[in-house]
């Protein structure tokens, strides 16, 4: 017993800073999930996680009925612009998560469905997003255990596996042991920059680039060459959504004509300009009809990197001229509307 207790002390010791202060938000409960001791959190967090359980607490009180759905770039479709389009008694909630997939937005939908009437959505995704029909396991993209029935162990050890990883360690430690944060620590994503905050009642980020309709060049600086070089020509993605997806998506159809849901599809404007699979779009739109409307490819927003505050996200400006379009409800002005972004 005394052998077997020195072999497992070091252990003991190296995982008691994780369980008493719970470096990524797992172990415990918080009213907000992005504030320390009154200031921005530093440790990037497990979106849908924080998404799950910022739903789960507030559902009753706010009386959710209306949902976003999608990845971080889901993030920059602001309630206060999307409300426009809605009811005025609308209730909306961001559930989006990182790199956010078919299979964590199915069961998402799936968790809501009989908690909260699910009267109005959209999803907003492009082609990785179809992608993916089973479970992730790094710490920042697994689903919580309430979403995904035997996953309480994998999802925990996914997080004590990042806190074990050796930079992640000593930066941790160091932080603890000095309460300073020290450049070193935020590089390759150790540490986050702090939020700009989240509302804690739609779970949305503060819109900050809100008033933005471009980045001035002086905003890039080095980041301008972390843009990538976009095609000369018409460039297609490779098909993706296969029997497994189109099992979920049928799956998700179901749940939305059961709630009787207005809803809509968009495919969002990716800097690459790589045009949604046609393959993939037609059965999407043979599903999904008229809900589907597609801004990906080269078009006038793509074009412009001035809309992009990093490759992989547009600003809000240009998210909030997406519902304009997509809520559109004469259809040859809509069309009017998509034409011109595509120089047709």
């Amino acid at each position: 017993l005394k052998y077997l207790l020195l072999f497992i002390l070091p252990f003991v010791i190296l995982l008691m800073p994780y369980v008493v202060t719970d470096p990524f938000k797992v172990l415990f409960h918080y009213e907000d999930y992005y504030v320390d001791n009154g200031k921005g959190y530093y440790i990037n967090t497990n979106r849908s996680y924080v998404s799950t359980q910022m739903y789960i607490q507030n559902k009753d009180r706010y009386n959710y009925d209306s949902f976003i759905f999608g990845s971080s770039r889901s993030g920059y479709y602001l309630v206060e612009d999307w409300k426009k389009y809605l009811p005025n008694t609308a209730s909306c909630f961001h559930f989006d998560g990182y790199g956010e997939s078919l299979y964590n937005t199915y069961h998402k939908l799936k968790f809501i469905d009989g908690q909260s009437p699910i009267s109005n959505a959209i999803f907003c995704v492009e082609r990785d997003f179809f992608y993916q029909d089973k479970q992730e396991y790094g710490h920042l993209w697994i689903l919580p255990p309430c979403l995904v029935k035997n996953n309480f162990a994998k999802f925990h050890m996914a997080f004590v596996r990042a806190y074990l990883n050796p930079k992640f360690l000593h930066a941790y430690w160091d932080y603890l042991l000095t309460r300073e944060l020290k450049p070193y620590m935020f590089d390759n994503s150790i540490f986050e920059k702090p939020l700009s905050g989240y509302k804690l009642q739609s779970n949305e980020r503060n819109g900050a680039n809100r008033m933005i309709h471009k980045f001035s060049d002086e905003f890039y600086g080095d980041r301008l060459s972390t843009f990538p070089k976009q095609p000369d020509t018409l460039t297609y993605g490779f098909p993706v959504i296969k029997e497994s997806q189109k099992q979920i998506l049928h799956e998700i159809h179901d749940i939305l004509i059961r709630n009787n849901t207005q809803y809509k599809i968009i495919l969002n404007p990716i800097y690459d300009q790589i045009m949604f699979a046609p393959e993939d779009k037609e059965l999407l739109i043979q599903l999904f009809g008229d809900h589907l409307i597609d801004f990906s490819g080269k078009n006038k927003i793509t074009d412009d990197y001035h809309y992009y505050s990093d490759p992989a996200h547009f600003n809000e400006y240009i998210a909030s001229e997406i519902m304009r379009i997509t809520y559109e409800s004469n259809p040859l002005k809509q069309k009017e509307m998509l034409d011109s972004l595509y120089y047709r």
